[in-house]
């Protein structure tokens, strides 16, 4: 499905995140175009069943890892765990529920070091590590779950 005209229509909501990264960090980041975000959400999010709520069926689905946290500092700390855990050179993209919102794609290590900025930027997150394919889902209700995307190699 094409993403909507109003794609990236509220860069500024990401000005808080840019400004936290270092100026090595901020210039490996990449906003993504509209064409950018539907190929990577059709290599991810769009591989799994979804709720009626927007967010993936995870009843539906299988996954790694799940924990439900109290706020978004402490899934920042258990989502950049888990996103240590990586190359710090792999590349990440960051989706965000509201698709005002532009993705972003990152140096996964920028991503563990900057998770609560991710989280605070806007509500509801998909991190897609690309070449690990794998997916993290944040939603605002405090659930954070970790998936491998199915067919992802």
């Amino acid at each position: 499905m094409a993403t909507s005209k109003a794609y990236g229509t509220a860069r500024a909501r990401l000005d808080d995140l840019l400004e936290r990264l270092d100026p090595e960090e901020r210039g490996q980041v990449m906003i993504l175009d509209a064409s950018e975000n539907d190929e990577f959400e059709n290599a991810s999010l769009n591989r799994f069943p979804h709720s009626d709520w927007t967010g993936i069926d995870w009843a539906g689905s299988d996954f790694s890892e799940q924990v439900f946290t109290a706020d978004e500092p402490e899934a920042a700390v258990v989502m950049g765990g888990w996103l240590s855990r990586l190359p710090a050179d792999s590349l990440v993209v960051v989706f965000w529920g509201n698709i005002r919102v532009p993705a972003v794609a990152m140096p996964g290590g920028s991503a563990a070091k900057h998770a609560e900025d991710i989280l605070c930027t806007s509500d509801d997150v998909w991190v897609f590590v690309v070449d690990e394919g794998f997916l993290i889902e944040y939603q605002h209700d405090g659930r954070l779950t970790a998936a491998r995307v199915p067919g992802a190699t």
